[in-house]
């Protein structure tokens, strides 16, 4: 009896632990930040986004130019 209780609460929190996994649909466009910390890199990352963005339409991605690393 105990075996059997064990194995059900383990089959609940699986059960539990999957469907927290599924994702939902997005019923929207998605727009993605990407930070670079070199504005030499700027022009290439526009390029791989634009690549990207052909392959994935509802994506659009926004590259951003992040000073964090400079003030190091």
């Amino acid at each position: 009896m105990k075996k059997l209780f064990s194995l059900s609460y383990m089959i609940v929190l699986l059960v539990l632990f999957l469907s927290a996994c599924g994702g939902s649909q997005s019923s929207g466009p998605v727009t993605i930040r990407y930070a670079i910390w070199d504005k030499n890199q700027a022009s290439a990352m526009q390029q791989i986004i634009n690549e990207f963005q052909k392959a994935h339409p509802g994506i659009s991605v926004k590259s951003v130019l992040s000073h964090f690393a400079q003030r190091a």
